[in-house]
């Protein structure tokens, strides 16, 4: 199997329905999928 050429990140996905959809997108089309999950540090 060949190296992905394009890649799709999603920052934060809010919807897991849709982040699914997307990650079968990918896999059909074979694209690289990077999740970013933000963490909130609150210094206090």
């Amino acid at each position: 199997m060949s190296e992905p050429r394009l890649k799709m990140v999603l920052v934060t996905p809010e919807i897991p329905y849709n982040t699914g959809a997307i990650g079968r997108t990918c896999v059909a089309l074979d694209l690289e999928l990077i999740l970013i999950k933000t963490i909130w540090v609150f210094a206090g």
